[in-house]
């Protein structure tokens, strides 16, 4: 793949970064920066006919952005402080430890707005033990109170499913759709929570399975962290229409995509990180901070998974221990990742999906996935360019996932389902570019995303008090 500029290139102040790790010490103390506490005035959000199951990366929180925005134009409610119904699920054993978790809960309350327990839930797992044993100091806190945080969502989206407002003009309530999008592996935790939906409201869930519009990011790192019972109300969801499939190597057109989407760093618009940095400091300070730290995780050298399917020879094994101790600069990882790129025979035995995170260290910028940006790039191009898409619309067929290489797919004629393959009894489309290389579009779809993301934040600070933001 052809080497593609990266455009994350964010250069926060001193005074930002200084700000952003004063923050981030409040929030591993338990303090959330709340939008507001109760009796300042600010009232409870009306919600959108909008679910979002979500692990909060950066792709993740530019995805909720997109989708939130998108959501109030089709409806007519753009500047409306209603919002979607958002879990975040947690996962202190894998990838929220260390101080990733309050980058996090820090992006978040930059990018959208929102305070954690009153404008989303978060669900985790009992086992937070981290990779390098330690245990987040509020990972117990957020267990004890799992079945709150399930109850809260469960009776939200009760709420949603039994009324018909909040839909468009001349709409009849019983049509109007109520999006479900999940953007991270569920971890059992979605099947908990349709379970108490199902349990606590079984009217209102029998009304969900009728409405829902699924679409679920099915990257293999999502569908390997589902469980059954995960993958089982997915599918009960999705029988009143097929489920949307979304995989970004599909979407842009597989061995044909085009190198400018290999990760958003490549993809993002030249103006997107000078714009955000504008709009808020302190959010390019946390992207820069969060990626640093989540993302340098995945290129260290002591990572088994750094040369994945590779193995480097005697030799090569000798040029890359001069170079591990590079990894402990003080300064950062860039010298470390400079040089492992400039030595071609190893840098070309890394694990492929890593080799963007390498270059953006390398050269400066933030890599971060492009992955569920995706969703909304299907629901923007369905509804203004449809003829860039194939298979974006229609009955669909019967939808697989192999359980092993986590990749999945749907039964056509002429494409069945792989030997190894689970077919889970439900219908879905897998939507792919008609044209990989139309340069009309893409450039399109990087501008599209940029305005999206800029507009809900734009319009969070204008239905904010300033008064209650955390600086």
């Amino acid at each position: 793949m052809a080497t593609v500029k990266g455009n994350l290139l964010f250069k926060p102040t001193n005074e930002a970064l200084t700000e952003v790790h004063s923050l981030l010490d409040k929030i591993r103390l338990g303090e959330w920066l709340p939008n507001g506490a109760d009796g300042t005035g600010r009232e409870a959000a009306e919600l959108l006919p909008l679910i979002i199951y979500s692990d909060f990366e950066v792709d993740d929180l530019m995805a909720i952005a997109q989708l939130w925005e998108w959501k109030l134009e089709r409806l007519g409610l753009r500047g409306s402080r209603a919002r979607p119904v958002i879990i975040f699920g947690a996962d202190f054993a894998h990838k929220d430890g260390c101080t990733v978790f309050e980058k996090k809960l820090l992006m978040a309350r930059l990018m959208l707005g929102l305070e954690p327990g009153k404008d989303f839930q978060i669900l985790c797992s009992q086992n937070s033990t981290y990779y390098d044993k330690t245990v987040h100091p509020l990972a117990e806190a957020l267990w004890d109170r799992r079945e709150a945080s399930l109850a809260v969502p469960a009776e939200e989206i009760s709420r949603l499913v039994d009324r018909g407002d909040t839909k468009p003009k001349g709409e009849e309530p019983e049509q109007s759709e109520l999006d479900l999008y999940i953007i991270a592996p569920g971890r059992g935790h979605l099947g908990d929570l349709f379970s108490a939906v199902e349990t606590r409201y079984p009217d209102a869930f029998e009304r969900l399975c009728k409405r829902a519009h699924v679409v679920m990011y099915t990257g293999s790192f999502n569908t390997t962290g589902m469980e059954p019972r995960d993958l089982d109300y997915v599918c009960q969801i999705a029988k009143s229409q097929p489920l949307i499939d979304i995989s970004k190597f599909v979407f842009f057109g597989k061995a044909e995509a085009d190198p400018v989407t290999a990760s958003a760093d490549s993809f993002a618009s030249p103006t997107l990180a000078e714009r955000l940095s504008e709009a808020e400091p302190l959010l390019a300070a946390a992207i820069f901070v969060f990626a640093e730290e989540f993302q340098g995780n995945l290129i260290r050298p002591e990572k088994w998974s750094l040369f994945r399917g590779n193995t480097l020879t005697e030799e090569e094994q000798s040029r890359f221990r001069e170079i591990v101790p590079l990894a402990n600069d003080p300064r950062g990882l860039q010298k470390y990742a400079e040089t492992l790129m400039r030595d071609e025979g190893i840098f070309e035995k890394v694990a492929s999906y890593k080799q963007s995170t390498v270059k953006a260290f390398a050269l400066g910028t933030c890599d971060a996935p492009l992955c569920d940006e995706v969703c909304f790039l299907f629901e923007w191009c369905l509804a203004n360019s449809p003829e860039a898409m194939v298979d974006a619309a229609g009955e669909g067929g019967e939808w697989w996932i192999d359980p092993d290489s986590g990749f999945s797919g749907v039964v056509t004629k002429d494409r069945p389902a792989p030997e190894k393959a689970r077919c889970l009894g439900a219908r879905a489309l897998q939507p792919s570019m008609r044209d990989p290389k139309d340069q009309v579009i893409l450039q399109t779809m990087r501008r599209v995303l940029e305005e999206y993301v800029l507009r809900h934040m734009a319009s969070c600070r204008r239905k904010e008090p300033k008064a209650l933001l955390p600086f």
